[in-house]
């Protein structure tokens, strides 16, 4: 079965296109543009993509380590994924671009509680329904097009693709200004994305520094179970 032909939360393209022009906005650089957004929602939705930010710092040995567990790193109630569009948030009825607990502009930023840390960092996992299926993961029972979902199951390393980025906090003016490193860090992890859906590798780690020009690559070698 293929995911991607059930139904769609999206009411029509002209939300795809407020939506990437707003995400486009957000990120605020001049290397991605309304139709480099449009075309990763495509990408994502073809090759049925699903992303998981993981907001904790602290937390994100343990989560490469090991995978996303059916609750959230944080503790949560419920672990949530999201598919095509939707880990850059929601257009509301009224216009508002819901960012607030997408995975993008939100569960992605890796808050960290040490005041001296020298990085800004973000990461995501990413994982896609041929994936799941090799580890016997059910997933058409829980995937939802171009929204979030719950995968009531430990998603394992193996099956995910991290994308982690750390810029320098030092390459900011004093005061080291909030927004400016998130609108940094997410030019960064977009273009990271966008590599992962186009050669995604489960098992793997993509590591971005402060320039597109530090890109690294720690393979993990997987092992698919056996049926």
């Amino acid at each position: 079965m293929q995911l991607s032909t059930l139904p769609s939360s999206h009411e029509s393209p002209n939300q795809d296109l407020v939506l990437a022009n707003s995400t486009a906005k957000i990120i605020n650089s001049s290397e991605i543009k309304d139709e480099d957004v449009l075309a990763l929602f495509e990408k994502l939705r073809e090759g049925e993509f699903m992303l998981h930010g993981v907001k904790e710092e602290e937390l994100v040995p343990s989560v490469m380590k090991t995978g996303v567990g059916n609750v959230t790193p944080e503790s949560g109630f419920v672990s949530c994924w999201n598919s095509g569009s939707s880990p850059f948030g929601d257009i509301e009825k009224n216009g508002h671009h819901q960012t607030y607990g997408c995975c993008f502009f939100h569960y992605a930023h890796s808050y960290d509680r040490n005041p001296n840390s020298q990085n800004y960092t973000m990461t995501v996992a990413i994982t896609n329904a041929e994936t799941l299926r090799k580890f016997g993961i059910p997933i058409e029972n829980y995937f939802k097009p171009d929204q979030e979902m719950n995968i009531p199951v430990n998603v394992p390393k193996e099956a995910i693709h991290f994308v982690r980025v750390e810029i320098p906090k030092d390459r900011f003016p004093a005061g080291r200004q909030l927004r400016e490193m998130g609108e940094a860090g997410e030019a960064e992890l977009f273009k990271g994305i966008r590599q992962v859906v186009d050669n995604f590798h489960p098992g793997t780690t993509t590591v971005i520094g402060h320039s597109a020009k530090q890109t690294q690559q720690v393979y993990n070698p997987v092992q698919f179970p056996a049926f």
